[in-house]
């Protein structure tokens, strides 16, 4: 049997240490490492030497790739004039091993130098200023290597690391993972003729009370399945779950039978995988009924809670739109096209004609046809007119000591320029970047991977991240692209309502159908703990 290949990919002169200690990790463990200075990549003389590398990417089953402070040589296929240092962009053979291992679909780890990663932050903020050196990197490529990593919607592990031992840990734990669902994987094919289904805990417990309202006692005598199992069945615990449907219990597809025909219900409505998993309607209503009967059972979420996180959309929510339009028909407009342009690639995207990045990409083209520039943006943010009431809103959340968020499909550099100094009450700022070169003018667009379906996935990570229940973060957005956050279990609340109906119960929880004042919003915040 072979040994797991590990192709390691990064600078030399500067990581040799870290090379050093990860070759030496991987042989420990019975992985064979793959690095040019331990002589495991066989070189053809007839070709350039970098083309061996990336041949040997492609052999591998898992790909490290660390990020220090130096970019590194151009690779050997780049245009000769990309080689002259006048010359910003060439993409470097650590560049080229990445991106070979990323067509190939090999798993992808990557760390990233912490100072590094401090000067990229800095470096977003600031793109177009060319005269600015980031002491921690030598070349500002790899900060646009960085952006490709970052814009990635899968297979995308990224951490940043300040000492060589902890991305030993994180990758202890990675590549257990992959084992364990490899292992997984080769199970549920052993297991296909007898197959096992998971039971969502939230809709068995919702089908019982609210179709037949039969305790447990009750139903276990009705379908003849024993007391014990059916509770495992219902057990859960909420609090920083990482949203895993593998967590759920399972049963045999007889029990799941005799289940389902007591409950007058089919299999789907019972069982996972499915989007709705952590619907944001299953989980309150398990939160408020379930613990009630069982208060001391330590499977139950805590016994009081309060809104701990708020993450705001922004057009539409916390701005008052110019005549109903978004900042992004705002830019159409200004530049002189035709609104229902912008419309087209809105529904070809939502009839999934298209993916998120041809939008960003047909975007770019028509915004770069028309020369827009970093000007036209503070121009056209200056237009935006924030909700009456939301720094007084701003305020009050800061001192119950509640984070906040912006998730929104907007643009980043419009959102930050019309918050001014409210940004600063914002952890982080999540949509779209636009990206200015030195005259200012656009160059690209990078699209969110937190839009439409993307907003589900982005609160379950805060969830996760915070180690908090679902039923603790408020979501508060306004039209068609809000409406997948119920799937993170998030509560969520619909004001002034666009494109989107505020009255279905699966989608919003609750809804203010015209909000006057952003602190309208407060009595849908919980600030005093809810003993039931």
């Amino acid at each position: 049997m072979g040994k797991t290949k590990v192709f390691i990919s990064s600078t030399f002169v500067d990581l040799k240490d870290t090379r050093e200690s990860l070759k030496q990790y991987f042989l420990d463990n019975q992985m064979e490492p793959i690095l040019f200075e331990r002589g495991s990549i066989a070189f053809d003389p007839y070709k350039n030497v970098d083309s061996a590398c990336y041949n040997e990417v492609e052999k591998s089953t898992i790909f490290v790739l660390i990020i220090g402070g130096r970019y590194g040589s151009p690779a050997s296929d780049e245009p000769k004039k990309t080689r002259i240092k006048k010359i910003k962009k060439y993409n470097s053979i650590t560049k080229k091993e990445y991106l070979r291992a990323r067509e190939n679909n090999i798993p992808i780890f990557t760390f990233i130098d912490k100072e590094v990663s401090s000067d990229y932050r800095f470096f977003r903020r600031n793109r177009d200023k060319t005269h600015i050196n980031y002491p921690a990197v030598d070349n500002v490529n790899i900060f646009y290597l960085l952006d490709e990593i970052y814009k990635q919607t899968r297979n995308n592990y990224v951490k940043e690391y300040e000492y060589t031992s902890e991305i030993i840990d994180w990758l202890k734990i990675q590549i257990s993972g992959l084992f364990q669902n490899f292992v997984e994987e080769k199970k549920a094919v052993f297991d296909k003729n007898v197959p096992n289904y998971y039971v969502n805990p939230f809709k068995l417990f919702y089908k019982r009370r609210t179709i037949k309202n039969l305790t447990l006692k009750k139903l276990s005598q009705e379908v003849g399945i024993d007391y014990k199992s059916l509770c495992n069945l219902e057990k859960f615990d909420l609090v920083g779950t990482t949203f895993d449907y593998t967590k759920f219990q399972s049963i045999d597809k007889n029990k799941l039978k005799k289940l389902c025909n007591c409950l007058n219900c089919s299999f789907q409505d019972v069982i996972s995988p499915n989007s709705d998993d952590f619907s944001s309607k299953l989980i309150e209503y398990y939160h408020n009924y379930k613990k009630k009967r069982a208060k001391k059972n330590k499977y139950l979420p805590n016994e009081s809670f309060t809104t701990k996180v708020v993450v705001f959309d922004f057009d539409g929510t916390l701005t008052i739109p110019e005549k109903n339009k978004t900042t992004w028909e705002m830019i159409w407009d200004y530049l002189g096209y035709d609104e229902n342009l912008c419309s087209k690639y809105h529904n070809q995207y939502v009839t999934e004609e298209i993916n998120h990045s041809e939008w960003c990409n047909l975007t770019l083209e028509k915004f770069k046809d028309k020369n827009l520039n970093i000007n036209d943006i503070k121009k056209i943010a200056k237009k935006i007119i924030l909700v009456n009431g939301l720094q007084e809103l701003l305020v009050s959340l800061d001192k119950l000591n509640i984070k906040l968020y912006i998730l929104s499909g907007s643009i980043e550099e419009i959102v930050e320029l019309s918050l001014g100094k409210l940004k600063s009450h914002f952890r982080e700022i999540s949509a779209n970047n636009f990206y200015f070169g030195a005259n200012g003018n656009l160059e690209d667009i990078i699209g969110t991977e937190f839009d439409f379906k993307g907003k589900a996935t982005y609160l379950k990570k805060i969830i996760t991240k915070e180690k908090i229940a679902p039923y603790e973060v408020l979501f508060v957005g306004n039209s068609i692209n809000d409406i997948f956050a119920y799937e993170s279990g998030a509560k969520t609340l619909c004001v002034n309502p666009i494109l989107t109906n505020p009255f279905d119960e699966v989608q919003w929880q609750y809804s203010i159908p015209k909000m006057i004042n952003a602190m309208e919003i407060m009595k849908f915040v919980n600030t005093m703990p809810n003993n039931v």
